[in-house]
């Protein structure tokens, strides 16, 4: 059985949930650092990040736990108090001040203390022997819950060294006392844990001005963690386990991986994403979860797939950096730090064909044993060609119509298996029959997918594909091309052509012997079949926006392509393909709408663009692109 993580300040109720997650296929949205061990063997829990990258959390020695520090380069122990042996930090504020509790090693009560330059120092407690500083602002303000004379757990606020119980100085509803404080802002603002009059555990918000009791059901225990400009977070423990976001006397279930069915809440950053786990609840199998917008969203599945690492729980985020839990392959866990990819990279030659040469060293590295040849000049050709290519893992070559480019032959010699097929897509009036006996003469076997016109070849590459069961339409012209090829690729679709709002003959015999299978309509081809989905904004910039937030609601990458370069476009389509993202096509500028969709992502992709990109648009690309 895998190890767990079990964070530091959780309620009971909570720890069965994390575990380990099914592998995936990362696609590379953040890069990840281990933090690694304050000794051999030993482990690290984060508990907090903030928006540079500091890292703070309890770490597992083999015989003790110690709070500590990682500032991004190093990691270093967070002492407790002279005479004591262990200690745990739970907060950091954005100017470098950590919160926390000391304690001597099996006794339960802690002395609640501060790190910051001048080293550790306790806080003022309430007489009852015990203490544990939660949370901590910008400004200083600490607070946490503290043991009174009567041995009843209190909420309290340190402000210059001196503490105060939160019930003599909040707005409390009539009956209610508060157990303990778990975040606070430097506008006096909190969230934390409140006992009514019948002994009823909830939560509570303190907005500066009134006390509002924080649940999500009625008689389930609650558990906040963070607030922010979205609401507030927390999670409930029955009758299932659900984490939550309440704002404005509403709170609303945040929802599990597909295939799960509890939650549980961390984190919230200012931008509104907020992190934790999604488990099958009674099952040690939890995964790392981001939510945005209501949507969540594995975490595993925006790691490099090469980590090898399964994440089991994310703790912390700020500004988009994630404290994250995982187990290696010997089931070791490790603490990480997930940094979001926000890379631009450019893909372009000095003409088409060294072009689609950088893209297809991109789209795949090394040796393949299929590649597909398409006319340079033919964008609709090369459309249906880049879907085929990215089906089979194969580059996707530019040649002339009547002679194969001798670019194009040197690359086949380096980067096709030896005796590896090669497709070419197009009739002999698009790849001439010297072409194809070039290819041969090189050694390799030939197979043509190719018609009378763009539209039978369309026709001839989706039989090929061998019944992909949905259809993706787009008008001849291929001006909204490079948006349709990665939904093609994305949704298992086969790519056909219209002509405008009409199906000419090839693709209405295509369709009919296909009557149950869904269609998209993209572009000017809204219209030509009443069955299907249509997509369509004033031009092509506006219609690839709406199919990105139609089928990529959280790409890994987002490519963009010049609107006027429909060859370039399609290179972009297949490389976008390759990393599972949406096209997306600009002019001189960055378009407004473009900017609109980026900014609602749950996190920033890294950024690709092919061929002629504008320099106007690379300069609306840098707030996004870090």
């Amino acid at each position: 059985m895998a190890k767990r993580w079990v964070p530091v300040v959780v309620l009971a109720l909570l720890a069965a949930t994390a575990g380990v997650p099914a592998g995936a296929d990362g696609s590379g949205v953040y890069a990840v650092a281990e933090l690694g061990a304050l000794q051999d063997g030993g482990s690290l829990g984060p508990t907090a990040v903030d928006s540079s990258g500091r890292v703070v959390g309890v770490a597992s020695t083999g015989t003790s736990l110690r709070a500590f520090l990682h500032d991004g380069v190093t990691l270093r122990e967070l002492p407790p108090l002279p005479g004591h042996t262990e200690s745990a930090a739970h907060d950091l504020s954005e100017t470098g001040i950590v919160v926390g509790s000391s304690s001597v090693a099996g006794d339960p009560r802690s002395t609640a203390v501060v790190w910051d330059d001048t080293g550790v120092r306790a806080l003022e407690d309430l007489g009852g022997g015990g203490a544990v500083a939660l949370g901590v602002s910008d400004d200083g303000t600490v607070v946490g819950s503290a043991t009174g004379p009567d041995g009843s757990r209190q909420g309290v606020r340190w402000r210059d060294g001196q503490v105060t119980v939160l019930d003599d100085v909040l707005p409390l509803p009539a009956g209610t006392t508060i157990t303990s404080a778990r975040r606070v802002d430097d506008a006096g603002r909190m969230i934390g844990g409140l006992r009514r009059a019948s002994g009823e555990p909830v939560g509570f918000w303190f907005d500066g001005t009134k006390v509002q009791e924080v649940q999500l059901e009625p008689g389930a225990p609650v558990d906040l963690v963070a607030f922010g400009p979205t609401g507030v977070l927390g999670t409930s423990g029955g009758p299932g386990i659900t984490a939550f976001l309440w704002r404005e006397g509403v709170a609303v279930a945040l929802p599990p991986i597909p295939g799960d069915r509890c939650t549980v809440a961390r984190d919230l950053d200012v931008d509104g994403r907020a992190v934790g786990e999604s488990s099958a609840c009674g099952r040690d199998l939890g995964r790392a979860v981001l939510w945005q917008g209501g949507r969540a969203i594995d975490l595993q599945t925006l790691l490099p797939g090469s980590l090898g690492w399964r994440l089991q729980t994310a703790t912390a985020i700020a500004r988009g950096l994630v404290a994250a839990g995982a187990v290696d392959a010997d089931n070791r866990n490790r603490a990480l730090l997930l940094t979001p990819d926000r890379s631009l990279e450019s893909y372009a030659g000095p003409d088409r064909i060294d072009t689609a040469l950088a893209v297809a060293s991109a789209a795949v590295p090394g040796r393949a044993p299929v590649a597909v040849l398409v006319n340079r000049r033919a964008p609709a050709d090369a459309a249906v060609a880049a879907v085929l290519a990215t089906r089979q893992r194969a580059p996707l070559l530019l040649t002339a119509g009547d002679s194969l480019d001798p670019r194009v032959e040197q690359a086949l010699r380096d980067r096709l298996d030896p005796g590896g097929t090669v497709v070419l897509v197009g009739g002999e009036g698009a790849l001439s029959r010297s072409v194809a006996d070039r290819v041969a003469a090189l050694g390799h076997p030939v197979v043509r997918h190719g018609g009378v016109d763009r539209h039978e070849t369309a026709v001839r590459v989706a039989e090929a594909l061998g019944g992909p069961g949905r259809v993706v339409l787009v008008s001849g012209g291929a001006a909204d091309a490079p948006a349709a090829v990665p939904v093609a690729v994305h949704e298992g679709a086969a790519l056909l052509w219209t002509d405008g709002t009409a199906l000419p003959a090839a693709t209405r015999t295509y369709l009919d012997a296909r009557p149950g299978w869904p269609r998209t309509a993209i572009g000017r081809a809204a219209g030509a079949d009443p069955t299907a989905e249509s997509l369509r904004g004033a031009d092509r910039t506006a219609t690839a926006v709406l199919v990105a937030d139609r089928f990529f609601p959280w790409p890994a990458v987002v490519t963009f392509a010049p609107a006027e370069r429909l060859i370039d476009g399609v290179l972009a389509g297949r490389l976008a393909a390759a990393a599972g993202g949406p096209v997306l096509v600009a002019g001189e500028l960055l378009p407004t709408d473009s900017g609109s969709y980026l900014a609602g992502l749950p996190f920033l992709p890294a950024f690709r663009t092919v061929g002629a990109i504008s320099s106007g648009v690379s300069e609306g690309l840098a707030p996004f692109a870090g």
